[in-house]
């Protein structure tokens, strides 16, 4: 079977940051979206003994960009090499800016695992932190959105729905544990364990949701191994529980290292933001239309 057309998605493509000599000489990737903030992972290389993960929120209204840094006190210690919190994917709930997350040391197994956590309510600093139990490890990838006013996570990897129920402990706080709400049907051209998730599902209409997810190629030649993402537009039905439409494949800005994490949808102007790193080096926004994620050549 030929390998499917790797196509170009019709877009208008910048870098998210400027070259503003008052940014911190930080490496800032993989934005994710919840208007009117902005997150971007923002990487702090201390020589060489560790990087530590931080979170940037860059806020719309103002134009301001704030670096929040790692609340120390809520993960466990570690002496890994990769430390704090990793790839968030941040969305707006019950008026507050949350995440869903990964860090190898909010447990102590040392593996990458889920996390949910909320800001204040200036966005300042993070007031909340707790390990997710998805039952499997490691895992990553798995982005939140709000649907009847619920937190629901999807895991495209293992074409599951969670609900992210909230309860309390015997101490009057609040907890969080995902239950599987639906299993996913997939359609012609997805299977189980072929897709990973890159950004949260935003609503189209009706029961209709699409997001963007990726897959991942690798190549030995000439004793190097190259690696290239490629992504892919994903509709689903959430109250059927199955999956109606998967594009053809495509890349945004590079062949190679670009990773979609982030999304925003203008229904008013049928625009698209779609928001990705490059390189693990640049955050970056590109501007398209629906039916570009489609069938756009």
């Amino acid at each position: 079977m030929p390998f499917p057309r790797i196509r170009t998605l019709p877009c208008e493509v910048s870098k998210l940051l400027g070259d503003d000599p008052k940014i911190p000489k930080y490496t800032y990737f993989n934005p994710s979206s919840a208007h009117p903030y902005i997150y971007i992972r923002t990487i702090e290389k201390v020589g060489n003994l560790y990087e530590m993960n931080h979170m940037s929120i860059f806020n719309r209204n103002n134009g301001t960009l704030k670096c929040i840094k790692n609340p120390d006190h809520m993960l466990l210690p570690t002496i890994g090499f990769y430390r704090g919190i990793e790839d968030a994917r941040i969305f707006n709930y019950k008026d507050r800016l949350w995440f869903i997350a990964t860090s190898t040391h909010i447990t102590e197994s040392l593996h990458s695992q889920m996390m949910i956590g909320r800001f204040d309510t200036t966005v300042s600093e993070i007031e909340f932190v707790q390990f997710l139990d998805f039952g499997s490890k490691p895992m990553k990838n798995i982005c939140p959105f709000i649907y009847n006013d619920k937190i629901y996570v999807i895991d495209t990897f293992m074409l599951t729905l969670y609900e992210i129920v909230c309860d309390t402990d015997e101490n009057g706080k609040d907890t969080y544990k995902p239950i599987v709400f639906k299993k996913i049907t997939p359609c012609a051209g997805l299977e189980m364990n072929s897709m990973r998730g890159s950004t949260c599902p935003i609503h189209l209409h009706g029961n209709l949701w699409g997001c963007v997810v990726h897959e991942h190629i690798r190549r030995a030649r000439e004793k190097q191994i190259s690696l290239a993402y490629i992504s892919y537009w994903m509709e689903f039905d959430i109250e059927r529980g199955m999956a109606t439409f998967i594009s053809s494949p495509f890349i945004v800005a590079q062949w190679g290292v670009e990773f979609v994490s982030g999304i925003e949808y203008y229904k008013d102007k049928n625009e698209i933001e779609i928001f990705l790193g490059v390189n693990d080096q640049v955050a970056v926004v590109a501007k398209t239309k629906l039916q570009d994620l489609r069938v756009g050549q």
